[in-house]
């Protein structure tokens, strides 16, 4: 396997679709760097903002419950000309959060938690510890822990996952670019059951600007076959991009599934109308989260200004798959 930096070039390479003119940070300089603030850490590459993640618990807006009250996602998630492409508490589902990522229907010890769907107050998703930061010359990167909890036992509510969440930001030439991956444990002496459902697991909830309250075509989804986010609900595409006008100026979102998660190409769950999606290994049937068991999934982000270009998500795609298939 070549070394790290050799693999930043040619990741860079194959993002810009040319060696020519690229730019490359000096060993001394860190040009992605991490940073905790209060009740946020943040990702910056070349002193703009990538994105934000949520430590401390984010109240909801005036008018909007406070069981929505939330901790442990990312929102904004910024394009490099500084355009939100997430949203966060939006109106019509305020239990929706920029990147997040939570189970919907499950059975613990006989009992139905849904830790998604927070107005039933059923289970719920929350930042526990931010377990390490670290900035490199070739990449910054952060760790948090998140608990899992069922809020229908009797004696009260009941961790049932722990979930780390690796965040790591690289520079490229062209867009932001950066990988999260979750690892979840089951922590309690019973297995947590997955059902069989049409979504839940890594969802991405797109800018305000693309909602529409009737429906309107106001972004569009593309998946890596080239399918709209009708035709394109619950396939098994390699990639997603949400795409569509923002501040004026074209921008979007690809996001990627790791060859080695379980069930890849896992289905997504486009929606027909709202800026949202997920990556739903239930849709293909019940799984069980054993205890002490791990469940691994990771995930690439590619942010870009400009229209969409699918051979530029294309080549992002290709690095990521040579990458983590060495």
């Amino acid at each position: 396997m070549p070394p790290l930096r050799i693999r930043l070039l040619l990741l860079a390479a194959l993002v810009s679709g040319c060696g020519a003119g690229l730019v490359v940070p000096s060993v001394a300089q860190e040009a992605v760097v991490c940073r905790e603030g209060e009740g946020v850490v943040e990702l910056l590459c070349r002193d703009r903002p990538v994105l934000r993640y949520h430590t401390a618990v984010v109240e909801p807006p005036a008018g909007i419950a406070p069981v929505f009250r939330r901790s442990g996602f990312i929102h904004p998630v910024w394009t490099p000309q500084g355009r939100v492409v997430t949203a966060d508490f939006p109106a019509d589902h305020p239990h929706q959060h920029g990147l997040f990522c939570a189970w919907v229907k499950t059975t613990f010890e006989g009992r139905e938690v849904d830790f998604w769907n927070q107005a039933g107050e059923t289970g719920r998703v929350e930042h526990v510890r931010l377990v390490s930061l670290r900035n490199e010359p070739d990449f910054a990167e952060f760790t948090v822990e998140l608990r899992h909890s069922d809020l229908t036992a009797p004696a009260g509510p009941r961790p049932v996952l722990r979930e780390l969440w690796t965040i790591r930001g690289r520079d490229v030439p062209q867009g932001f670019l950066f990988d999260l991956e979750s690892r979840q444990t089951c922590i309690a002496e019973s297995p947590l059951i997955v059902q069989e459902y049409h979504y839940g697991g890594m969802g991405f909830r797109g800018a305000e600007a693309w909602f529409a309250p009737r429906g309107e075509a106001r972004f569009q989804f593309l998946t890596s076959e080239g399918l709209g986010r009708l035709e394109g609900n619950h396939t098994r595409p390699h990639w997603v991009a949400a795409h569509g006008e923002i501040d004026g100026g074209e921008c979007g979102i690809a996001i990627m599934g790791h060859p080695r998660n379980f069930r890849h190409p896992e289905p997504v769950r486009l929606h027909p109308t709202k800026p949202y999606f997920v990556f739903s290994p239930c849709v293909l049937g019940e799984f069980r989260l054993e205890p002490g068991i791990e469940h691994r999934a990771r995930y690439r982000y590619y942010v870009y200004d400009g229209p969409l270009d699918r051979d530029a998500i294309e080549r992002v795609w290709e690095a990521y798959r040579q990458e983590q298939l060495e």
